[in-house]
This record gives structure tokens, sequence and C-alpha cells, in this order.
């Protein structure tokens, strides 16, 4: 109540409250211009105009200050349920910590395993090559003969480093590169 005081949002209320009576009026006005009786007009404005405490509640809401107090009452809920019950809630907040850290390190590990080059490689120096046959390129896998070739015949690229793994998967809490094996 303290912010509806601060904010001027009494005044916003008062003045939202007399634009509704006005509206009013004006509608039972003009009823009670083309005949009816003035009890029967101010009824019909009445439903005509439908539910008065739905329309303030539909301009309340799109009021910013409203919409920040409603916040602010959310928060209040939360700490007195929090509080009510500070073991669990020590056990939820330490679960959602976890949560936050375990994602957060397998995201760092991720990252650093297969985007980032290893330590003391530049960037710049990192190439990839493959076999084509006929102007085509062949399938992105290569024997292991095929690793033996290039680098017994590469004279410009050294050291030269083979990998491949199908995917990479989570399981049971721990990270799992799922290799291929071919026989050449």
């Amino acid at each position: 109540m303290m912010w509806r005081h601060i904010f001027g949002l009494r005044r916003q209320e008062a003045d939202l409250d007399e634009e509704i009576r006005s509206h009013l009026r004006m509608a039972a006005s003009d009823r009670i211009e083309r005949g009816e009786d003035p009890e029967v007009a101010r009824l019909a404005a009445l439903r005509e105009f439908g539910n008065i405490g739905l329309v303030k509640e539909a301009t309340h809401a799109v009021w910013l200050w409203t919409a920040l107090e409603q916040i602010l009452q959310d928060f209040r809920a939360a700490f007195r349920i929090l509080t009510k019950s500070p073991g669990f809630s020590a056990a939820a907040i330490t679960l959602v910590a976890m949560g936050i850290g375990w994602n957060t390190t397998i995201y760092s590990i991720i990252h650093g395993i297969l985007t980032k080059p290893a330590a003391g490689v530049e960037a710049r120096d990192l190439v990839a090559f493959g076999l084509s046959t006929n102007g085509r390129p062949d399938e992105p896998e290569h024997s292991y003969p095929d690793y033996v070739d290039f680098v017994a015949q590469s004279k410009t690229v050294h050291p030269i480093l083979a990998f491949g793994f199908d995917r990479l998967t989570v399981k049971d809490g721990a990270l799992c590169l799922q290799w291929r094996r071919r026989h050449p």
C-alpha cells in the first residue's frame, strides 16, 4: 500500500473511478434523451458497460507500478513460504544451486574440449583436410591406413592428429564419447 501513496496510484485509481462514473452518466443520459425511464436507463447503462471490477482490473494490469507491486507481493509471499519451513527451503535452494553449478561445469568442459584449440596451439595454424575422388569429396571418415599415409607423405603440415566420434552424450551424470571403430 505504501507504493500506492508514493507513486500517486491512489489518484490514478480515483481518476479511473471518475472516468467510469462519467461514462455511465453519459450512457444513461443518452438513453434518457431517447425516452427511457431514468432508473431503467441507469441499469441498462451498467449492464451495457459490463463488470466494473473486471474493467478496473484490466486497466490496472497495464499500469507499470501495479505490475511492480504485484511482483513485490509475489516476493513477499515467497519469502513467507520459505521461512515457514527452513529445512525444506534450504534443501530446495541447495539443489537448485547444485543444478546450476553442474550445468555450468558441464558446459565449460564441453566448451573447452570442443570449441577451443589445445593449449599452445594457435587457431590460425589449424587446418582440416580430406580425400576427394574425381573432384568430389569422399566420406569424411577415413581409415587408419589413410591417416598413416597422410603422416608419412605430409611435408608442410606437422604434427597431424586424427579423431572421430559419433556423438557426445551425458549418461548417468557422466560425459560419454561414443567412438566408432572402423576396420580397414
